[in-house]
């Protein structure tokens, strides 16, 4: 997916207890990845296009949330933040997962009042086929905020895998949107 991308500012994170151990002390609750994830992006020069899936997507886009004026687009998605939506039950027992599920028992709740407050343009892709969330949530969190909702057809959860091409062909397409946007308002 990366190398698809013409860009050369790319940079991926991997969070904590995901791609490695997790730091001695860290709370890997929702919250606490938040945190962490917005420390992580204060490193980076700006402007910020940041992109996320599932968790990621969640933690994307509460942190747009939080600090509207960080970002200068957002995209994510394979992940509802919709109060409609139950929570599925798969989970795994490793320690930050685990504490991080448990965290989010009432995220839906907690967090989705705070999408009002994104300004960033955003972009939500989502499989049609995801066998966790319908792609009708993926459609709400774009109406919520603001956002362009794109539905990949015959795509299941891992749609950024699925049909690589598209998916970085809808973000090229989504940056220069947003760069022509901002350019019109400089």
């Amino acid at each position: 997916m990366i190398a698809r991308l013409r860009r050369n500012d790319v940079i991926t994170l991997s969070l904590p207890g995901f791609g490695g151990e997790a730091p001695t002390g860290f709370d890997a609750t929702k919250d606490g990845y938040v945190d962490w994830l917005l420390a992580e992006l204060a490193r980076q020069p700006g402007p910020i296009d940041v992109v996320g899936h599932d968790w990621g997507a969640l933690l994307v886009t509460r942190a747009v949330s939080l600090r509207p004026q960080a970002f200068r687009s957002w995209a994510g998605g394979g992940a509802p933040l919709d109060p409609d939506y139950e929570w599925h039950q798969a989970a795994t027992m490793k320690r930050c997962i685990l504490a991080l599920y448990r965290s989010a028992v009432h995220v839906r709740r907690e967090w989705s009042d705070d999408l009002r407050r994104i300004t960033a343009p955003g972009l939500v892709l989502w499989g049609e086929l995801d066998p966790y969330a319908a792609s009708r949530f993926g459609a709400r969190l774009a109406e919520r905020t603001n956002a362009r909702f794109v539905c990949l057809r015959g795509c299941s959860h891992w749609w950024q895998l699925e049909p690589p091409d598209v998916v970085a062909d809808e973000l090229q397409r989504f940056w220069k949107e947003v760069s022509s946007l901002r350019a019109r308002a400089g």
